[in-house]
């Protein structure tokens, strides 16, 4: 059995959409307990379909953020702050 962390606002996702896939809920009502949108609701509720608790977790985009600071920036705020401070 694989294991993995799970945080309280994924098992909250995952008690309300199970009680969607059991009929004692809405995906409306869901989406309203959940705080997110009807179409997102849709999204998460097939992922849970096909892939189970694990679709409920969040996925790291497959590319870095456009604003990241690359290494040679970093070294050089470093390098200013030992020589200023």
């Amino acid at each position: 059995m694989k294991e993995f962390l799970i945080t309280e606002v994924e098992l909250k996702r995952y008690s309300v959409l199970r009680e969607v896939t059991e009929k004692r809920l809405t995906l409306k009502d869901a989406s309203k307990l959940l705080t997110i949108s009807y179409r997102h609701a849709i999204r998460l509720k097939k992922r849970f379909i096909k892939q189970g608790i694990e679709g409920l977790k969040r996925e790291k985009p497959g590319f870095p953020p456009n604003l990241k600071i690359t290494f040679a920036i970093k070294e050089e705020i470093i390098k200013l702050r030992e020589n200023i401070y």
